[in-house]
């Protein structure tokens, strides 16, 4: 399930939950699943690694598969934030709860800002309350999910029709299918920097559509994958900013590859009212009211993820 179908139905929580989604677009792809507890045991998919073999008839196969359940373990992490309103603006003649509302709309649009950044670049290693995004994830993954094909130094998506440009523009294009291939089934979203975003749309006419979605974004697909931009953090900068390093070139990005589905591939754990608006209370001189998130990510499947470094625009 997608957040906004776990998530409770009363009308704060559904406005805020609107807001998040209208600023983190990964969340109309990424899965859900509720799990009673803090933590779980999820099991991985199976990991056959051996070829099929031939046999004569009366033979058995020349060796056999040991296989044994393997987990992934999942805990709890929680995101939120509480707002606050003195109560002396009640006495004042103000609405409290109408100015609670306005504030729980604009702080919707930041959670969904950093929710967006936590699935990309979440490091659990560097800040352990965090849950663990694509990133750090796909890391950990096969070495073959980390691919290789824009070298040592990285490799330039250069501008203009000349014969150079239209033959890095086509590699690019060939670069982004291998991506997608790469992950089991093929991926069902790629995510990348405004800038390539903007550069594949220009390059890759006949291999991109776009659409508006429900919230006014326009959602580009490039040979019918979603192509998700990453976004901005909270402070303005880029998500996948264009500052990577890959050899001796310092003006990289990223683009990576997922597969989502409920307990499967790159999926989160969540509570059963996934997103929740508690009940506003008074607590001293205040009136507050808490919005959070209880979540954990696991990959389930060694190829739900990949990754394609060292990419420069020229």
């Amino acid at each position: 399930m997608l957040l906004y179908e776990v998530s409770g139905g009363d009308e704060l929580t559904r406005l805020v939950l609107d807001n998040v989604r209208l600023t983190a677009p990964l969340l109309d792809y990424i899965h859900f699943f509720y799990q009673p507890g803090g933590s779980a045991l999820i099991r991985n998919d199976a990991d056959v690694n051996t070829a099929a073999l031939f046999r004569a008839v009366a033979n058995d196969f020349a060796s056999k598969v040991d296989s044994a359940p393997s987990y992934a373990t999942y805990a709890l992490k929680i995101l939120g934030k509480t707002m606050r309103l003195d109560r002396a603006y009640e006495e004042r003649g103000g609405d409290i709860p109408s100015e609670m509302k306005r504030e729980l709309t604009a702080f919707g649009q930041t959670l969904g800002r950093n929710i967006n950044e936590y699935l990309i670049t979440g490091d659990s290693t560097l800040t352990p309350a965090q849950f663990n995004g694509m990133k750090k994830t796909v890391a950990a993954l096969n070495a073959s999910q980390t691919l290789t094909d824009t070298g040592v130094n990285g490799f330039q998506v250069t501008a203009g029709i000349s014969d150079t440009a239209v033959s890095s523009q086509q590699r690019f294009k060939e670069m982004l299918q291998v991506l997608i291939a790469s992950v089991t089934g093929g991926a069902q979203g790629i995510v990348m920097n405004s800038r390539v975003w903007s550069r594949l749309s220009s390059i890759a006419a006949d291999e991109c559509d776009s659409t508006i979605d429900q919230f006014g974004r326009r959602i580009t697909t490039f040979s019918g994958i979603p192509v998700i931009w990453a976004g901005f953090k909270y402070d303005g900068t880029e998500i996948l900013p264009l500052t990577e390093t890959k050899g001796t070139s310092t003006d990289c990005t990223s683009i990576y590859a997922f597969r989502s589905a409920e307990q499967g591939y790159f999926s989160l754990m969540t509570t059963r009212n996934g997103l929740k608006v508690y009940p506003m209370i008074m607590n001293g001189n205040f009136f507050e009211q808490t919005v959070e998130l209880q979540a954990d990510s696991q990959s389930l499947n060694i190829r739900s993820l990949a990754v394609l470094p060292g990419v420069r625009l020229a």
